[in-house]
């Protein structure tokens, strides 16, 4: 079997210089993004002003709610992020309440200590933030004080995000895989895109649960 040659003192000091460049691009990257959605998110709130349809405001209202969810995560990435890693626990203490206040919920959170893949924080979040949205909507009807709870657990080899409401439950004929709003068809994608699974019950309220591996 061929052996890899070692490397020497320079080359070990310019592949150590080549990463750290690379790390400080990624971070300016994630900063640049974060910074390019919150002005998003300030269009559409000075667009939402000037409508007198409450539906279409909702709409924006939403749409503004994904956005600074994504922006959150990537200011996250840029501060706390090391290397392809991310403190999960961290970054959900971090994004959850916010997005709980951002659709007028109370938001309880109980998460392990896991480094995950900038991809599965990615996917993690936004499933959050989706089911967050939907619950604020169809649980509690968009009132105020609606009862948020998310739990995500590291499993071993795979991760459990179970994300719960006290609202008035799915339903006999819900099934999360068939679901036609836009907040459920983007949860769906993301479950295949990280090749996980996703079960949804009524307990109390309608409870989701996300197994996806972890990497």
């Amino acid at each position: 079997m061929d052996m890899i040659p070692a490397l020497d003192d320079r080359e070990t000091s310019t592949l150590t210089a080549l990463l750290a460049q690379r790390e400080l691009e990624l971070q300016e990257l994630n900063h640049r993004i974060a910074n390019s959605l919150q002005m998003v998110c300030s269009y559409l709130s000075l667009e939402k002003r000037r409508l007198e349809d409450p539906r279409l405001a909702e709409v924006l209202d939403t749409a503004s709610a994904r956005l600074a969810a994504v922006a959150k995560v990537h200011r996250h990435l840029a501060v706390r992020a090391v290397g392809s890693r991310v403190d999960l626990k961290s970054l959900l203490e971090d994004l959850c309440p916010e997005v709980a206040d951002t659709v007028n919920l109370t938001c309880s959170l109980s998460v392990d200590p896991m480094s995950v893949s900038g991809d599965l924080a990615r996917a993690v979040a936004t499933v959050i933030n989706e089911l967050a949205i939907n619950a604020a909507k169809h649980a509690y009807g968009n009132e105020e004080g609606g009862k948020l709870r998310i739990e995500c657990r590291d499993m071993g080899d795979h991760l459990r995000l179970v994300v719960a409401d006290a609202g008035k439950g799915l339903g006999k004929d819900f099934a999360p895989t068939g679901g036609n709003g836009l907040g459920m068809i983007i949860v769906n994608s993301i479950v295949r895109q990280i090749g996980g699974t996703l079960s949804a019950e009524d307990q109390d309220g309608a409870q989701f649960t996300l197994t996806a591996p972890l990497r």
